[in-house]
Parts: C-alpha cells; sequence; structure tokens
C-alpha cells in the first residue's frame, strides 16, 4: 500500500467511525478489509498500532465489528439483502441469527423466522434449562450483597476484574449446606 491509499483509508476509516448506526454496516466491511492489508510497511506497523492512532473505537468494539462483518458475509447475499436484514431485524439480532444458522437459508425465511424471536432464544450457546432448574432475577441493597459476596467465595464463587464466576454453583453449594 502507498501513503496515498493509506491515508485514503484511514480518513474514509475515522469518518465511517463517527457515522450513524445506518453506516455502521460499511464500517465493518471497511475495517474488515483493513484488517487483512499488510500494515507492516506503513508507518503504523501493525493494524491494531493503526487503530490505537487514528480511531478513538476501542478494540473490542473493532474486532466485534470485523467479526459481525465476517457473520453477514457468510451466506454469500448481496449487500442489499444484508441492510434489509440490518433494517428489518437491528443490529444485534442480525448478528447473533446469522451466527446462529447453521446452513444457507433464504433471506426473507430468514427475517421471518428471527424478527419475533427474543434475543436471549437465539443466541448459540442458549441451552434449554431441565425441567427442575428455575431462574431468579432480583437486586439486593450494597451492604447484604458485600456479605453475600463474602458467603459465597467460601462457596466457590470467585471475582475477576469486577465480574462473578461461577455463582450459580456456589449458591447451590450455600443452599446444600442449609
Amino acid at each position: 500500500m502507498n501513503t496515498t491509499e493509506i491515508q485514503a483509508l484511514v480518513s474514509n476509516m475515522k469518518v465511517l467511525s463517527k457515522g450513524t448506526d445506518s453506516q455502521k454496516y460499511l464500517f465493518a466491511k471497511v475495517l474488515y478489509n483493513a484488517s487483512h492489508k499488510d500494515w507492516s510497511e506503513t508507518e503504523y506497523g501493525s493494524f491494531a498500532a493503526m487503530l490505537n492512532a487514528e480511531l478513538t473505537n476501542t478494540a473490542s468494539e473493532v474486532h466485534g465489528l470485523i467479526y459481525a462483518y465476517q457473520c453477514m458475509s457468510k451466506f454469500g447475499w448481496t449487500r442489499a439483502i444484508q441492510l434489509e436484514c440490518l433494517t428489518h431485524l437491528g443490529w444485534t439480532r442480525y448478528v447473533m441469527a446469522i451466527q446462529a444458522e447453521p446452513t444457507p437459508v433464504d433471506p426473507y425465511t430468514f427475517m421471518d423466522k428471527y424478527y419475533k424471536m427474543p434475543v436471549y432464544m437465539i443466541s448459540p450457546k442458549a441451552a434449554p434449562l431441565p425441567d427442575a432448574d428455575r431462574a431468579y432475577a432480583f437486586t439486593i441493597p450494597a451492604f447484604a450483597a458485600d456479605k453475600l459476596d463474602g458467603i459465597l467465595k467460601d462457596h466457590g464463587m470467585t471475582i475477576a476484574f469486577g465480574r462473578r464466576h461461577g455463582v450459580r454453583n456456589s449458591f447451590i453449594s450455600l443452599i446444600g449446606t442449609i
């Protein structure tokens, strides 16, 4: 890539990164194509260095957009069909649905199938709960949550970078001691 191409590409990415949701698809496509170029001979040295120097988007956001574009390209639909799906389903629903769909399908059947389906049911990671399991969702005051965290840590829960892991199993262990 010559310097003029690099400057034009980076300039295009800067404009698209500030765009509306309707431009998100084009931004994802440009990022995908740029990530497959050889940046070693440029002033940046790498794609990641260029992102850090030129864009305000986080690395996880950029890589999420690149992955989303890969998913959207999965069935080889035209740009017009992909944009129609985006308009009809929205970004998150479309990316999750295309990811969950194992085989090529007619785009209109695809849109009808996923239009009213709740997002939590689309996720390929979602597994049906056994009949005996139940889900509970509630909030508790901070003083009680701090106390509960301490108890659950004794039963196997861990906290890393502010996220709790193993909460379900630690609750089951706690209840088993009652």
